[in-house]
């Protein structure tokens, strides 16, 4: 039953960064600037988790 558990909390620690990343919306007022996002990931080689924490952190919003 242990083991279970363990499994389970596994789970959910690691999909957690992509749940908050793809249910993410900006606050009222500013929208997302993939355009910005896609240049930050080819110019500095980051990868989709670093882009993703970059998101939710709000480093790509940009006002309306």
């Amino acid at each position: 039953m242990l083991e279970l558990l363990f499994i389970v909390v596994l789970i959910i620690l690691i999909k957690l960064p992509s749940w908050r990343f793809h249910n993410y919306m900006p606050p009222e007022g500013q929208k997302i600037d993939y355009n910005a996002m896609s240049r930050d990931r080819i110019q500095n080689n980051l990868t989709q988790d670093q882009v993703m924490r970059n998101t939710v952190n709000g480093k790509y919003n940009v006002k309306k």
